[in-house]
This record gives structure tokens, C-alpha cells and sequence, in this order.
């Protein structure tokens, strides 16, 4: 099992998709340079050990109307990335293959939206007949779930990446993230109707 929490002062172990558009400094990750674009930053330092883990981040700002998003099942080659995005109206849960966002998916809306402090977390576990259950939790409670049955998300060992994203559009930029965390859930496994979770070594 992996737990990495990268100290979000400096961009040293992630790697930017997009140009250098986020800036870390002091625990904080923001928006840097004034070009309107979706910033990815993937931490490949240490990538987790199973396709069962979670990434989770503390809102450090409150949320504009341009959405700032933790990201997990990342791949820094294909630029692959499930998106939590929290913005004023609502929280996504998107699917993504490229570094700039083009073709981004929007698969799960989620009514519920996110204020300055909250902590946020996203897990992915892989289903048992197949694909992986996307799970968004505000402050520990569950808000959303993305059931990719169809495996439209790759999995394996070159997709277990997490980390955030930061954009800007239109002259506003999205808000500041904190406290990044990003480890392994132990082989957790969904069953068929994706609930509950168990462990695949006691089935």
C-alpha cells in the first residue's frame, strides 16, 4: 500500500499538463499567468499500488463560477483524468483524455457545491464484472457517484495517478486547493450493484 502527501509548496514531483499554469507555494496550489485553459498537475513521484485508491484535497478558497477539480485514475502520457470539479453551482464528475480538457465528459452533476474549507475526496474502485465505481464525498459524506460499467476510464498500473487541476476563463480564475492526499483502499472491490464495498480477499 502507498499514502503520499505531496506539501504543495513547490511543483517538484508532479507533472503539468498545459503549460506551467498552477503555482505551489506555502501548502497551496493556485492559478498562475492570466491565459484562460485547464491546468492539470499529476503527481508522478509516487504513484499508488492497486487500482483501488482515493485522492483528497481541502478547498482553500471559496469556489468561482470556473470549477478547480481533484483528479484521480491520472495518466501522464495519455493525459487521462477523472475530475471532481467544484464550482459555485454545482460539483461535476468528469471524464477526460487530454491535458487541455478537450472532450472532457461531464458524466455525474451533483447539486451539492463545496465552500472554503471543505474537504474533499474521490476513490475509485474497480467493479467486479468489470470498470470502476467513482465515489465524491464532502467533508466524509458521500455526494455522487460515476458507475463507469463500461470501463470508459482505463485502469492498471499507468493509471494511478492523482492530483488537481486549476482553470481560468473568461478573466476568472478558479479557486485555490490545500492538503493533497493520495493513497491506496486495501483491494477494496464493488460488488456487481456497486454497493457495498468489501475487501476481495474475504469474498
Amino acid at each position: 500500500m502507498v499514502f503520499v502527501a505531496p506539501p504543495l509548496t513547490s511543483t517538484t514531483g508532479f507533472t503539468l499538463g498545459n503549460g506551467s499554469g498552477i503555482a505551489m507555494s506555502g501548502g497551496t496550489a493556485s492559478l498562475s499567468g492570466s491565459t484562460d485553459g485547464w491546468y492539470p498537475a499529476l503527481y508522478t513521484a509516487t504513484p499508488v499500488a492497486s487500482d483501488a485508491f482515493f485522492a483528497q484535497c481541502t478547498v482553500a478558497s471559496t469556489p468561482t463560477s470556473v470549477p478547480s477539480a481533484l483528479l484521480i485514475r491520472g495518466n501522464s502520457s495519455t493525459w487521462q483524468q477523472v475530475a471532481v470539479g467544484f464550482g459555485s453551482a454545482a460539483t461535476y464528475l468528469i471524464f477526460m483524455t487530454s491535458a487541455t480538457a478537450s472532450g472532457a465528459v461531464t458524466e455525474s452533476t451533483i447539486a451539492t457545491v463545496f465552500a472554503s474549507g471543505d474537504v474533499c475526496r474521490v476513490t475509485a474502485v474497480p467493479i467486479v464484472t468489470g470498470g470502476t465505481l467513482y465515489t465524491a464525498y464532502q467533508n466524509g459524506a458521500s455526494i455522487g457517484v460515476w458507475t463507469d460499467s463500461g470501463a470508459t476510464s482505463s485502469s492498471g498500473s499507468a493509471y494511478r495517478l492523482g492530483g488537481l487541476a486549476m482553470q481560468r476563463n473568461s478573466f476568472t480564475n478558479s479557486c485555490s486547493l490545500s492538503t493533497l492526499s493520495i493513497g491506496d483502499l486495501g483491494g477494496l472491490v464493488a460488488r456487481p450493484n456497486n454497493v457495498p464495498l468489501y475487501r476481495s480477499a474475504l469474498y
